[in-house]
């Protein structure tokens, strides 16, 4: 299997979506692009107006994992859209993925990733736990149709 990382375009935006919309649909979520969504609206918009990136993983032109991350601060980067596709769990794609941002965080002198998860995705907790990520808050959500915990960890630098 050869994986490609690559900056997404917007040409990207449909099959981001197909993928992100897998995981919402298990919890009876749609992607929203007017409401909660609106970075996949326009991604290299969104991206580049606040200072971050947008990855995807590709298997021959096809995207089977993204993550992205903006910047929050001149110190703080927050790691977004950690996505892979079930198929490809075990196989580095999320690794690869967390490395390049790793990369992107050091390179640009942040000294702390934070990211907020859903506690209904407890298969990436044990990732983040993993790469030295830490649980530093639980929030109940009531913004979205189906309210749920939202979890933030941090990794410092």
């Amino acid at each position: 299997m050869e994986l490609n990382i690559c900056q997404a375009k917007n040409k990207d935006i449909f099959q981001i979506i197909k993928l992100i919309e897998k995981w919402y649909h298990v919890f009876g979520d749609e992607v929203n692009t007017d409401r909660y969504d609106f970075d996949l609206a326009d991604i290299e918009k969104f991206y580049s107006e606040n200072n971050g990136i947008f990855l995807i993983a590709t298997v021959e032109e096809i995207i089977v994992g993204t993550v992205s991350c903006i910047r929050i601060s001149d110190d703080i980067l927050e790691m977004k859209r950690l996505y892979v596709n079930q198929t490809y769990w075990g196989k580095g794609v999320a690794q690869r993925l967390y490395s390049e941002i790793l990369i992107y965080a050091n390179k640009n002198k942040y000294k702390k990733i934070i990211l907020y998860t859903d506690n209904r995705y407890e298969r990436s907790h044990g990732f983040h736990k993993k790469n030295g990520f830490v649980l530093t808050e639980k929030k109940e959500m009531f913004d979205a149709d189906n309210p749920y915990i939202s979890l933030k960890f941090e990794l410092d630098l």
